[in-house]
């Protein structure tokens, strides 16, 4: 899945309200310009450093021809809560109870029926930062949390609700984690789940919590019965090192990546541990996913690949990209860059410009195929004083191709998991607290 690296340091409490499956923002996204006039990331453009002898020059002369644009569908029309498409399925919710997934071909797979009451329990991480879990909250709000929760994995495995309890089944009801945890999380790269338990003893009782940590095919690979934790979409889990009450934090594979690690609330990191992709930032030093400490500034990282990070030059006010040792490997101007597929490619928006290019895993340029991101433009007052809030969507040469305006918008209207977007991604325009028109990306004309 594409998506853009979070700007600057992720304090670890937001960290682990997002457990990383949200959309990012550009590292530094440009302003909203005329066709004829591509800005660079800051207000006044900065002069370029001399490239390093291993580094790749960024360009943005390479013409593409086509184009995309958006298509309304009604693919989600009739469904009172819905999540994001993940891999080709949608949560969706029903006012009656009724849950289920819904695929981008219209094929509908009921699960379960829960109240909101159950559905909003089932996360116990997250919910205070960003939504109000009575559906009271906006739309956009909404969707983020749905899918943040009760998203499809590519293992094909979903959060199921039997009898009050959670597991994990696949889309057909088959369980294949028996429902005994009050509250779960989705279930990627790894997952986690808490069990509530009474214990009697001498006439009194107490609560007590046990964490199991489940790989990408639900088996358990850890517990504790204090502290667990995972992040599903980097890959991380933690467990409470019952010598010093910190964590051990491990990769998804049960290697060790750091022992002894602060925790706080919701078993997540201390303020002072950043996660990210590549590695972790710890106490101001950066180590990758072996623990090996990494010799850069860490205060200056905006992006923390498992190949790249993106540094921020003080001087140049901009991002110098690197290898994990420091070593340049593109030019200042990293204003967007997105996760690597499988073959390392990754989208990079260029310096200079308002242009994003395809470079590989060797930072060399590749062929770029349409594209579209979206651009928030400046808010203006519309003639009966409300306020307009428009968004641009252009294409990979930064051009203009349509623009949507919400009208008193409680926050940015838009919403989309992955960034840029390529045809068939969707597009989910929330203009009011209510209110949802699903687009798809499609070839214009």
């Amino acid at each position: 899945m594409r998506k853009l690296s979070i700007l600057r340091l992720i304090s670890a409490a937001t960290l682990c309200a997002m457990l990383a499956a949200c959309a990012g923002e550009p590292l530094s996204q440009p302003e909203s310009v005329p066709e004829s006039a591509p800005t660079a990331s800051s207000a006044e453009p900065t002069p370029s450093p001399e490239p390093a002898a291993s580094g790749k020059q960024l360009t943005a002369d390479q013409p593409v021809e086509g184009s995309l644009t958006l298509t309304e569908s009604t693919l989600l029309d009739g469904y009172d809560h819905v999540s994001p498409f993940f891999d080709g399925w949608a949560f969706v919710y029903q006012n009656d109870g009724q849950a289920g997934y819904l695929s981008e071909t219209g094929e509908f797979k009921a699960l379960y029926t829960a109240t909101q009451d159950e559905l909003s329990q089932v996360d116990f991480v997250g919910i205070p930062y960003f939504y109000n879990p009575d559906f009271g909250s906006s739309r956009r709000s909404e969707i983020y949390w749905l899918g943040h929760t009760f998203r499809y994995g590519s293992n094909g495995l979903v959060p199921c609700l039997r009898d009050g309890k959670w597991g994990y089944s696949d889309l057909d009801g088959n369980m294949v984690v028996e429902p005994v945890y009050d509250q779960l999380s989705w279930l990627g790269k790894v997952g986690y789940g808490l069990r509530n338990e009474f214990k009697e003893s001498n006439g009194t009782g107490s609560i007590y919590r046990y964490y199991d940590i489940f790989n990408s095919q639900g088996e358990v690979i850890a517990t504790s019965s204090n502290v667990g934790w995972a992040d599903p979409e980097l890959g991380y889990y933690m467990i409470e090192n019952e010598q010093t009450h910190n964590g051990d934090l491990y990769n998804a594979d049960g290697s060790l990546v750091m022992a002894d690690v602060p925790y706080s609330i919701g078993n997540c990191p201390w303020p002072s541990c950043d996660l990210y992709e590549g590695g972790i930032v710890l106490n101001g030093v950066a180590y990758d996913r072996t623990g090996a400490e990494l010799p850069v500034d860490a205060e200056s990282i905006d992006l923390f690949q498992s190949d790249l990070l993106a540094l921020f030059d003080q001087e140049l006010q901009d991002d110098v990209g690197t290898d994990l040792q420091g070593n340049p490997v593109l030019e200042a101007g990293l204003w967007m860059v997105s996760d690597p597929d499988e073959s390392g490619n990754r989208y990079i928006g260029v310096q200079g410009s308002s242009a994003i290019r395809l470079y590989n895993a060797q930072f060399e340029e590749q062929p770029t195929p349409p594209l579209l991101r979206a651009s928030k433009g400046t808010l203006y007052n519309n003639d009966a004083g409300q306020e307009v809030t428009p968004v641009r969507f252009v294409d990979q040469d930064g051009n203009e191709i349509l623009q949507l305006e919400a009208v008193d918008a409680a926050e940015y209207p838009v919403y989309y998991p992955a960034e840029p977007l390529t045809e068939g991604d969707w597009v989910y325009w929330c203009a009011g607290d209510n209110g949802l028109t699903l687009y798809q990306v499609t070839a214009a004309g």
